[in-house]
């Protein structure tokens, strides 16, 4: 018996350090990413966080998940989560745990575009454009592949990730002011 456990325990710490040896070599190959923030950051106006689709109108940061639910009910619940996703339409949806307010939505869908006209597959020059050049931005060094963060802060922001100089998905994040 006393063997079984010995050999058991072996081979336990076999498998962890080659978990262990193997995280390390993934983490040290890996790029460094570099943060860069403006000087001052680009105001957003509530109208940013609006989204009309399908004939409906959606305010991120105040719309309640049941209008959601009614809205778009060809939409469904990722399991016992807080997302919903219009998976036909490319769009995901996450609500709030216990007030179940809208309040960011994950745009991969090029058929809808930001208050400011944005889509995805525009060039990050016509971002630019729209929302101005006050964004911090996140890379790993190289200048076609990037997130770039509109907003000051985590709660209320938009960020456009770039890919090979071209948007390639849109997180539009506003989180409720809930008074207790």
């Amino acid at each position: 018996m006393f063997q079984q456990n010995r050999r058991e325990m072996v081979i336990i710490t076999v498998i962890i350090t080659i978990a262990f040896a193997l995280g390390l070599f993934v983490a040290s190959s890996r790029d460094s990413l570099n943060i860069h923030y403006p000087d001052k950051f680009a105001v957003l106006d509530d109208a940013d966080f609006d989204l009309a689709w399908r004939d409906h109108e959606l305010h991120i940061g105040s719309t309640p998940g049941e209008t959601v639910m009614e809205y778009y009910p060809f939409g469904y619940m990722l399991g016992f989560s807080t997302i919903f996703t219009l998976n036909e339409d490319h769009i995901l949806l996450t609500f709030t745990e216990d007030e179940n307010i809208l309040h960011r939505a994950h745009i991969e869908n090029p058929a809808l575009p930001t208050y400011r006209g944005i889509r995805v597959n525009d060039p990050f020059d016509l971002v630019v454009e729209q929302y101005g050049e006050q964004y911090a931005w996140v890379d790993n060094g190289n200048p076609d592949d990037f997130d770039a963060v509109y907003g000051s802060d985590n709660s209320r922001c938009i960020i456009f990730q770039v890919r090979q100089g071209l948007v390639r998905r849109i997180v539009l994040q506003n989180d409720p002011l809930i008074v207790n």
